[in-house]
Order: structure tokens, then C-alpha cells, then sequence
């Protein structure tokens, strides 16, 4: 599967670190649960954690080094990168919609039955999406520390290797700041929406209404392909936006 994003690694880079990390941490949880009552569950010999370890993997988005959890026992073989491989498996080609404030458990899960192993139990894929939703929580709530007069807004759809869509869209948006004295500019991807077409035009006004919350102020314009209530609820929020 394959999404347009906006193509600079800094971006997307915590974001990817966020998830990948999530998905190992809901695989090593299911790990060890399975091995409990085993016939090595004796006192003195229940499997547990036994911290991480640094490692680079390659992802969709370029290279992104992440925090590996480990257990005492050395067996922990995760299907997200595995102990000796260095490229992830799928779940970095789903980042957004995972990622997305709004988007439905059950369509993650879908997602990530595409994006992993048929073999993958049913219980893990759940347990992964479960985790990504709460790591991802305090991103969602997060304040904005700088000003950013400029929104770069675009709607993504996921794609199959035959072309079709797949998943629902997600609304991407992104803050640039003025420049400084040498030109320079910070872009930083403020937030994620799930587009889910049963929400309508209260979708739009509620992902405005969500950013200024997190005391987004300074917006003069908005570039991209937005909808007539999205525009009308910029124009609604920060009057000077064009």
C-alpha cells in the first residue's frame, strides 16, 4: 500500500518512532502472555521484560531509530521488525490512518490485517492498534509552541498495489513559520483527522475548532486543497486567514 505524505523525513520521523514502538510493545506484551502456564512457568522462571535496545530500521519514510524491547528469555521474535532484520514490516505503510485523531478501532485493525502477515493473530493486531491510540493520545492534546501563519492542509487515501483505495482519507496539517533572518522556515505536522463521510461538514469545523484549542494562533493563510467548510471554518476562527 502506498499514501502521499509530505515527503520530509523530520515530519514524520517521531510520529513513525511513536507507532513502531507501539506495535513492538503490543507484540512483546502478547509474547509474554503467551508464555504464561507454559511447562517452564515455574517460580524463579516466568519470561518477562529485560529493557531495549537502540536499533535503525528502514521505513517508507527513510531511516528511524527506535527503542526494541526485550525479554529475559531471548524468544521474543516480533513480526514489526524482527530481531535480525533491519526494514519494518508494514505498519510504517499505515502510519497516517493509524496515527489519525477520530479513526475507528476496527478499521485500524483491518489496516494493519493488510500490512502484516496473514498469520498474525487477530488479538495481536487489536492489541497494536489499542497501544498506537493511547501512545498517540498526548500528541493529539498537545499545545503548540510557535506560531504558524501558514496551513498546509491535504487529504491522503491509502492505496493497494492495484490502484484502489483503500482504508478512509485522512487530513493532514501542517504548520510553517514565518521565516527567520536567514530564510529559514519550521514546518511541523500539527495534526491528523480521520475523514470518516458520516461526520459531513461538522468533521471540518471540529478539526478547526480542535487546533485553536491547542492555542494554534497566527494563521493568515491556508494552502491546499481544503473544503468549503473547512475554509469557512478558518475564516470563521482566524479572520485575517485567506
Amino acid at each position: 500500500m502506498t499514501a502521499q505524505h509530505h515527503g520530509k523525513l523530520g515530519l514524520l520521523a517521531d510520529l513513525a518512532k511513536t507507532v513502531i514502538e507501539a506495535a513492538l510493545e503490543a507484540e512483546l506484551v502478547e509474547h509474554l502472555a503467551a508464555a504464561r502456564g507454559g511447562p517452564d512457568q515455574r517460580p524463579g522462571r516466568m519470561n518477562s521484560r529485560n529493557g531495549t535496545r537502540p536499533k535503525t530500521v528502514r521505513t517508507v519514510i527513510g531511516p528511524v531509530t527506535i527503542e526494541v524491547p526485550r525479554d529475559r528469555w531471548g524468544t521474543f521474535e516480533p513480526l514489526t521488525v524482527g530481531k535480525w532484520q533491519r526494514e519494518v514490516v508494514g505498519v510504517d505503510r499505515v502510519l497516517l490512518p493509524l496515527a489519525a485523531k477520530g479513526a475507528p478501532l476496527q478499521e485500524m485493525v483491518s489496516l494493519l490485517s493488510q500490512a502484516y502477515p496473514p498469520h498474525t493473530p487477530a488479538s495481536t493486531l487489536n492489541r497494536i492498534a489499542a497501544t498506537a491510540r493511547e501512545r498517540l493520545a498526548a500528541w493529539h492534546e498537545r499545545t503548540f509552541e510557535a506560531q504558524f501563519p501558514v496551513l498546509h492542509v491535504h487529504v491522503s487515501t491509502l492505496r493497494t498495489g492495484g490502484g484502489q483505495p483503500t482504508g478512509f482519507p485522512v487530513l493532514s496539517v501542517v504548520g510553517s513559520t514565518a521565516p527567520d533572518a536567514e530564510g529559514r522556515q519550521r514546518r511541523e505536522l500539527l495534526s491528523l483527522y480521520a475523514v470518516r463521510q458520516d461526520r459531513g461538514a461538522e468533521l471540518w469545523r471540529a478539526a478547526v475548532t480542535d487546533l485553536k484549542r491547542r492555542e494554534l494562533s497566527g494563521v493568515r493563510s491556508v494552502v491546499g486543497a481544503a473544503s468549503a467548510p473547512f475554509r469557512a471554518a478558518v475564516a470563521g476562527t482566524w479572520q485575517v486567514a485567506i
